[in-house]
């Protein structure tokens, strides 16, 4: 039952009203878009109405869409067997003369990602 008052709300806001005609004195003085006449219904809500009718205890709603794994977090990042997640250092590319032998060894070595941007970068991977 709740379903149909649901239903019933939903179809009352649905509903389009028939233009009024303003008066031609009116028409003169006021501007053109404010006499456009009311939009038809789009095709989806009739579709909708159509289908909650005919199925009154199905849900009606708009699909979704399909998430794409992120070419530039793909290339980033690697994903190990166990779920870690691996990431190259930066800082080690270029204007390498200030920096130590040792800090250069050291940027070159691979770290994990940890905490909500591990799980932010799984998501964006599609891997959960």
């Amino acid at each position: 039952m709740a379903l149909f008052r649901s239903l019933a709300r939903q179809f009352k806001a649905l509903s389009v009203a028939a233009p009024r005609v303003a008066a031609p004195s009116a028409l003169s003085q006021a501007p053109r878009f404010a006499a456009a006449p009311a939009a038809a219904p789009t095709l989806v809500s009739t579709l909708a109405m159509r289908s909650a009718i005919a199925f009154p205890q199905l849900q009606v709603r708009a699909m979704g869409y399909k998430l794409k794994t992120k070419a530039a977090v793909k290339k980033r990042f690697k994903v190990n067997k166990n779920g870690l997640v691996k990431r190259a250092q930066a800082n080690k590319r270029h204007i390498a003369t200030k920096k130590t032998r040792e800090r250069i060894r050291r940027l070159g070595k691979p770290v994990f990602v940890e905490g909500k941007i591990r799980k932010n970068v799984l998501r964006m991977l599609g891997k959960k």
